[in-house]
């Protein structure tokens, strides 16, 4: 490995310099370079996981998960949502980044044709979001309004 993959930058922190690759990637995916980013945010990805900041390391699975679902490579972004990153938050009891996981595997659900488990999941996570009293994310949940208690449409988002 070089100094670049295990992280060891002359006394900079590793986790600091995992941040400063996903920060670079999320600009170089933003700017239409999402081949780029995708390797810098596996570099991050293992020196946060390599360093223990699970949680960290799970969101950057879930954006290298964006970048295959982006590219139409559905499979890929459902494996790492539901296989890597939906466990980590269930594991770290993040309700939250569980419900948000679930609305994202709930897209990949619709693009792929199957409404049911679709509505299925998206009725999970407005459910998870009602139980913590997350009014943004019941308002931001697809299919549902900020008033809602009733189960979910299947709607896409914009």
């Amino acid at each position: 490995m070089t100094e670049t993959d295990t992280g060891d930058r002359g006394g900079i922190d590793p986790l600091d310099q995992a941040r400063i690759r996903v920060e670079y990637a999320v600009r170089l995916q933003a700017s239409v370079r999402p081949e780029q980013a995708e390797v810098l945010l596996r570099q991050a990805e293992q020196l946060f996981s390599t360093h223990g900041s699970d949680g960290e390391a799970a969101v950057t699975w879930g954006s290298i998960a964006d970048i295959g679902y982006q590219r139409g490579d559905y499979d890929e972004a459902l494996r790492i949502r539901r296989e890597v990153e939906l466990p980590v938050y269930e594991r770290l009891g993040d309700t939250r980044a569980t419900a948000l996981t679930w609305g994202r595997i709930a897209d990949i659900a619709y693009d792929r044709g199957d409404d049911d488990e679709a509505a299925t999941l998206r009725q999970q996570s407005l459910d998870a979001y009602q139980r913590l009293g997350d009014q943004d994310g019941i308002a931001n949940a697809p299919g549902a309004s900020p008033n809602s208690t009733s189960t979910a449409t299947t709607t896409h988002p914009p």
